[in-house]
């Protein structure tokens, strides 16, 4: 809403092909933050968003973001309700107390639940709602009262097909025994990921699969296989425990939700050294580094020991993460993967896990891939932004090789901008913002360094940013706060009304 409480209807194209019926966005704010919405809205994708009635209910809330293709929901006493869409939170524009949070997730959690929330100070489960999809939660205590944030899954999981991946995926799902990790950062779809290999299981093979998980996320029906889904403080109270016991109910997969610490990496790896197939996920950002995190979960004087066992069980590494494409409209997976050859296990034996990128460099035959030069060719060919590769890419350099990237580079040249404490909007002096948060550091080269620009002027001149440059955190530097920079060789001179002034680069 507007200062004056009006409101107007808005195609934003940004976050639906078609919006739904009483959506509206905030149309003009007030002047001392028109230009930080103006410059977020238009490098962000979308004013807050803002329901035409208040959402009551969870269907109401559920379908809201159903509607505009959203993934999480965040709700929180004292808070504006949010929404993350294509990897960006939009607001939701009212507010929320803690009596309308219990109203909400209270109906969908069992008396149990409710008891081990106010026990442990948080809870993870997961519901379905009808029509709309299955839902994983987490509910848990801050500071004005009770949260939760809500992740929306498929109804049914995903085939390895509609995900796209390598061959050498589903070619993984055949395998007998040994373990197969997928790591990545949070959200990055790990769990997607393990759906579509347990879908390809049931589907094709014969046999007793086990998932544990905290908590259950994709519901699996038994096709050719049985599956049993466990979860967490439900159906068992440990994970390490729960492996354990799995192994006395003759599983011929089992799929540990997260390795989380040192008993359930021990229990994991057992099963699969005694002719079971486990499938686990870490939090990991590259295939060779996952290598890495295991034997560092062990003392000293076990990783020998651990070493030579992970040489014989490991079969396959996937890790990925997720990038939006250049449009902004969805998100594009890439994945390292490492297939453990004799080569790959003749590194780990011999704790030579620095070697593994190079050793994955030259082995393609094998399915192995380099996620950073699968990002940096998506870049090339304008599938993803080059400053979103850049950021992504795990080493650097490979990106900055890239001739795209040169290009870009050779034709940037330095531009300064200050904007004033009234425009810019109170107590922003002091802040650190980044490019990708804070897109102001750019500006019209025409404007001179001590000339002010209104709003107005800011919005014009951040439309006609090259996107390529956004995030690009090596083209960026900034003067502390209180300084000005003037033209020629002289010094900075203070100025206590100045907000930070960035120094900055743009494409030609």
């Amino acid at each position: 809403m507007s200062d004056d409480g009006s409101a107007k209807k808005l195609n934003i194209d940004e976050l639906t092909a078609t919006p739904p019926q009483g959506l509206v966005v905030n149309p003009q704010p007030s002047p001392a933050t028109k230009t930080v919405d103006a410059i977020k809205n238009a490098q962000q994708g979308g004013a807050p968003i803002q329901a035409k009635q208040k959402l009551t209910t969870m269907n109401q809330l559920l379908g809201f973001l159903r509607t505009n293709n959203g993934s999480d929901i965040h709700v929180s006493a004292g808070n504006w309700v949010m929404m993350r869409i294509r990897g960006t939170m939009h607001q939701v524009t009212y507010r929320v107390e803690d009596k309308d949070v219990r109203a909400l997730i209270f109906p969908y959690m069992t008396d149990q639940q409710k008891e081990e929330l106010e026990r442990e100070k948080m809870l993870d489960f997961a519901f379905t709602n009808p029509g709309v999809g299955v839902f994983r939660a987490n509910v848990f205590y801050q500071r004005l009262g009770l949260a939760f944030v809500l992740r929306l899954l498929p109804e049914k999981p995903p085939t390895l097909e509609e995900l796209d991946v390598p061959s050498i995926i589903r070619r993984s799902c055949y395998t007998d025994n040994g373990l197969i990790l997928v790591t990545g950062p949070t959200g990055s779809g790990k769990s997607t990921t393990l759906a579509a290999m347990i879908n390809e299981i049931n589907s094709n093979r014969r046999g007793h699969i086990i998932t544990i998980e905290d908590p259950v996320e994709f519901i699996h029906t038994s096709k050719k296989c049985m599956v049993n889904q466990r979860s967490l403080g439900i159906h068992f109270n440990d994970f390490a425990g729960a492996i354990k016991a799995c192994l006395r109910e003759d599983p011929d997969v089992i799929l540990v939700g997260e390795m989380r610490d040192r008993d359930t990496m021990v229990a994991a790896i057992r099963a699969a050294e005694t002719g079971h197939l486990v499938l686990a996920t870490l939090h990991t950002g590259s295939a060779s580094k996952s290598i890495d995190r295991i034997l560092n979960m062990f003392p000293a004087d076990e990783q020998d020991e651990v070493r030579t066992v992970l040489s014989e069980t490991l079969r396959v590494v996937i890790s990925q993460k997720l990038i939006p494409n250049k449009a902004g409209s969805k998100l594009k997976l890439f994945q390292d993967i490492l297939v453990n050859t004799r080569a790959i296990s003749n590194l780990i034996r011999e704790g030579k896990t620095y070697l593994i990128e190079n050793a994955m460099q030259t082995s393609s035959d094998d399915g192995m891939i380099l996620m950073d030069k699968a990002i940096r060719l998506a870049a090339e060919e304008g599938m993803i932004p080059m400053a979103d590769a850049h950021e992504a890419a795990n080493d650097k350099r490979i990106i900055e090789e890239s001739k795209s990237f040169m290009r870009n580079e050779s034709g940037i040249i330095e531009t300064v901008q200050k904007l004033s404490r009234d425009e810019f909007g109170k107590g922003v002096s002091g802040t650190k913002p980044t490019i990708k948060k804070d897109p102001t550091a750019y500006r019209d080269p025409s404007i001179k360094v001590t000339e002010e620009i209104s709003p107005d002027k800011a919005a014009e001149v951040v439309g006609a940013i090259p996107k390529e440059l956004i995030g690009l955190k090596d083209i960026v530097a900034e003067l502390k706060p209180g300084y000005k920079r003037r033209d020629g060789p002289s010094a900075p001179e203070t100025d206590p009304n100045a907000v930070p002034v960035h120094i900055t680069k743009k494409i030609k």
